[in-house]
């Protein structure tokens, strides 16, 4: 071998050592991109459909006992079945109401291993179960409210265009129609 063969030699290995590094580099480089945009890339979704368009018929004027429950105390005023008061008025045919914590079951499944691996092109879904309750306090007795609110976490590339992503709207939504469905006594 003269010297043109081995510095050719040299050339094409270092041209292909770039080369391999520049694919790591970019597979890298779209990988933290990946795990950068992944959680904007979700929507809450309410089931049964029917639900997304409830609108209430009635509403109550309500004050409630304990806002310092910020999450269940935007999810009530997001559903829009009471007229929420406040409550040092005194009005006495409001009703008082006092919210209990939001509890929380996930769902298990590894449906988000197959949205990661298509890079978000096959949307999963994550049904996990809410649960809201609340007490009505009137002059005639005491109510308690309790109700699962069916809403579900789908993750999908798309989902990072949508306005979806305000829990407390969607989860109003479904107590809306869960609350008057309960009204109604229909499940």
């Amino acid at each position: 071998m003269d010297d043109q063969e081995i510095a050719a030699v040299k050339w094409k290995s270092y041209l292909s050592d770039r080369y391999i590094l520049m694919h790591k580099a970019f597979a890298y480089l779209i990988f933290i991109i990946c795990v950068a945009l992944f959680p904007a890339c979700y929507a809450y979704r309410i089931f049964p459909k029917e639900d997304r368009r409830f609108v209430p018929s009635v509403k109550q004027k309500v004050h409630i006992l304990n806002p310092e429950l910020k999450r269940e105390y935007r999810v009530i005023r997001h559903a829009k079945i009471f007229d929420i008061i406040p409550a040092d008025s005194a009005d006495p045919s409001a009703v008082s109401i006092r919210l209990e914590p939001m509890r929380h079951q996930m769902d298990d499944g590894p449906a988000i291993i197959i949205t990661a691996f298509t890079l978000g092109q096959v949307p999963s879904l994550y049904a996990d179960r809410y649960y809201y309750g609340f007490t009505e306090i009137r002059d005639t007795g005491i109510a308690r409210t309790s109700i699962e609110l069916r809403v579900a976490k789908r993750f999908w590339f798309w989902d990072m265009f949508t306005f979806q992503h305000s829990f407390s709207k969607k989860a109003g939504q479904a107590l809306t129609a869960a609350y008057a469905r309960q009204l109604e006594g229909v499940k």
